[in-house]
């Protein structure tokens, strides 16, 4: 049955999202994994999709925080983010600082030490390519974080202005990469359009909308188109704008439960996966260096399968690893310190924050 608009106001936990998570660093990883098979998978389609679900993750809480509380505590968000994001972000550059300097791993002969301005000051995606610079999306996030709940909830009152605000974002992204396909600017298009998508689900006319598009028909009709426009995309190298396009088409029917979709990226094993997709991207890349290592002598023998399997398996364990002893118990005291910065008050519609890289 299609959610309503009670249900997901007080929905604290979707879980199909982990399922789309865990999708999402797969991507990633089998974009990563050097098998030319998936060339028409950019690992850029993961990434789009892990920044829509921050900009509808982010807004929505905020949203809720608003109806219930009358106002947006900033400092309680910012330390709920920071003990989110920057344990495991800081734990992974000091490894891979070692691992670069002291065991020379990484790629080519970068200058890794110029580099590291950009990785303290979370300007990754202007760094150059080298070691870490997968973390590009973490510099991209982060500003995001820090200047989206001033804009439109410090800065800006009332929906119909929020509304245009990310509408003129939206737009902004949407001409810059018009005139120019790598524009700065529309690397924070999915970001935007995930934004956006949360303001239309709060209203009850848009969320109308958009559980007609989630109609079984509709909505496998939407993820079929989806699919289609990633490869169509990929031809034309089109990339971080139109997945993040393909993303939000297929968002409705994710979200709001065609049976199919919902029942498939509800799965034990998905969700488990996307509740520790942060931990594996910041440390596959590394994970990779040391299978290459393994596989070296065997190198004519090694399938790209075979490495995929290992690149995988690996970075689960150590994503395991991590999330049971850094990551949970640290997104767990941000809470509890950021209850403190605000308030007491009952919180029935307040949505559970779930990982994001």
């Amino acid at each position: 049955m299609a959610m309503t608009h009670q249900q997901f106001r007080t929905t604290r936990y979707f879980a199909p999202l982990d399922g789309l998570r865990a999708v999402s660093i797969a991507l990633v990883l089998v974009a990563h994994s050097g098998d030319r098979t998936w060339d028409a998978i950019h690992g850029s389609l993961g990434v789009a999709l892990f920044f829509v679900i921050s900009g509808f993750l982010i807004t929505t809480l905020l949203l809720r925080e608003e109806d219930r509380n009358g106002r947006v505590s900033l400092r309680a968000f910012w330390i709920r983010r920071a003990y989110r994001i920057l344990p495991l972000y800081l734990l992974a550059l000091a490894v891979f600082t070692v691992a670069r300097l002291g065991l020379g791993l990484g790629e080519g002969q970068d200058d890794y030490v110029a580099r590291l301005v950009y990785f303290v000051t979370f300007t990754n995606e202007l760094a150059p390519d080298g070691t870490f610079g997968h973390s590009w999306s973490l510099g991209v996030e982060e500003k995001f974080y820090l200047l989206w709940p001033l804009l439109a909830f410090a800065a800006t009152a009332g929906a119909r202005h929020r509304g245009a605000a990310v509408t003129a974002l939206v737009v902004a992204a949407l001409t810059g990469w018009l005139v120019d396909h790598g524009s700065y600017l529309a690397l924070y298009l999915p970001i935007f359009l995930g934004c956006g998508l949360a303001l239309v689900l709060h209203d009850p006319r848009g969320f109308a909308v958009a559980r007609r598009l989630a109609s079984p028909a509709v909505g496998l009709s939407l993820v079929a188109v989806a699919i289609v426009g990633v490869f169509v995309f990929a031809a034309r190298g089109n990339v971080q704008v139109g997945y993040g396009l393909v993303a939000v088409w297929a968002f409705p029917a994710v979200l709001l439960g065609v049976p199919g979709v919902t029942r498939g990226l509800t799965s034990r094993p998905l969700v488990h996966i996307g509740t520790r997709s942060y931990a594996i991207y910041l440390f596959h890349p590394l994970v990779g260096e040391v299978v290459d290592r393994v596989l070296a002598p065997d190198r004519g023998t090694a399938t790209a399968t075979m490495r995929l399997a290992l690149l995988l398996g690996g970075s689960l364990v150590v994503a395991e690893l991590l999330h049971r002893t850094v990551e949970r118990p640290l997104i767990r005291r941000g809470r509890t310190i950021a209850a403190r910065a605000t308030r007491p008050s009952p919180a029935p519609s307040a949505l559970v924050p779930t990982p994001e890289p």
